[in-house]
């Protein structure tokens, strides 16, 4: 029961230890002790279930009976401006009926929809005066003694759920010094998984930024001065960008390291051939220009992407 109540735990939680001690009265054993929580329990259980068959008042009922019926009468109105508009036949209020599913595992399954004159709607609109009034008296004839509200029910039972928690924490504490001493003990079958496991269950904070829960690492966000590091998230693109800036940016360094070379020697290398600028200067200097190209193409799709990437952030 635990391990299945664990797997269905709501998402955005966490479990949070709580230290529950086990005590017991002068000269009371544990199971006398975990006899008497479950007494408690009992009782606590049969305040909530006379919480729960407790009647709702009669303002709350009428008050209802007044949404039901104007919601029914709303639905009955006819409509009769195409007929003095244009001396067309009005349309009487319809439903449509549920679908009855006809087949089985042996043929197949056939659906049945058509709509149907709303006859509730019609006569609400007809008497609505006359069918609230006669509700009213239903409810007036009916037993609400000891009736409560939804605000007074709801207080009530989230009193009882705190204390039959507690209580239940207390009882789970002692079958656990029970079960370590050897004793006979077991937890009830209808006991609370955060009782027995001592812990409550608390809601994460959302994550800052609107990160959503694919991303998994910290992204570095360059603030004016000086710089500085804050922690959001990465999406799988935004790191495939900064893998491909950071590749751009060696490409551009190679290739300006080589011109950089080929101006401070004089000589231009390029797959085995060699071009000196005392011996043959145009041509050294065509393939100074052209070795140039890629590193400033290279920069430039650095420079690109590394801007795309601060415009997203």
């Amino acid at each position: 029961m635990v391990e299945q109540w664990l797997r269905g735990r709501p998402q955005g939680t966490t479990l949070e230890v709580v230290v529950t001690e086990a005590r017991l009265a002068k000269n009371q054993t544990v199971l006398d002790a975990i006899a008497g929580e479950r007494a408690k329990v009992k009782e606590l259980v049969a305040k909530r279930d006379d919480i729960a068959r407790r009647p709702y008042p009669r303002e709350d009922c009428k008050k209802r009976v007044r949404e039901i019926v104007g919601a029914a009468a709303a639905r009955g109105t006819i409509d009769v401006a195409p007929l003095v508009k244009y001396f067309r036949d009005f349309a009487f209020p319809t439903r449509l009926m549920r679908v009855d599913i006809i087949g089985g595992i042996d043929r197949p399954a056939v659906g049945l929809a058509h709509d149907t004159q709303d006859s509730v709607a019609l006569v609400a609109w007809l008497f609505k005066d006359a069918l609230i009034k006669k509700l009213d008296a239903a409810i007036d004839a009916c037993d609400a003694t000891g009736a409560l509200s939804h605000e007074a029910r709801e207080r009530a039972e989230s009193e009882l759920g705190v204390a039959l928690l507690e209580v239940e924490r207390r009882e789970c504490a002692l079958v656990w010094s029970a079960k370590a001493d050897n004793l006979p003990a077991e937890f009830r079958h209808d006991c609370s998984p955060l009782a027995i496991l001592g812990c409550r269950m608390i809601a994460l904070p959302p994550k800052s930024g609107g990160t959503s829960p694919g991303h998994v690492i910290s992204e570095l966000v360059f603030d004016k001065d000086p710089i500085k590091l804050r922690a959001c998230g990465l999406s799988l693109m935004d790191i495939f960008r900064i893998l491909l800036t950071l590749y751009f940016v060696l490409c551009a360094v190679g290739c300006t390291m080589q011109v950089v070379s080929a101006l401070r020697t004089g000589r231009f290398d390029y797959r085995g051939f060699v071009f000196r600028r005392k011996q043959r200067p145009i041509v050294y200097w065509i393939n100074v220009v052209l070795g140039s190209c890629p590193a400033l193409a290279f920069g430039f799709l650095a420079a690109w992407l590394f801007k795309l990437g601060i415009t997203n952030t």
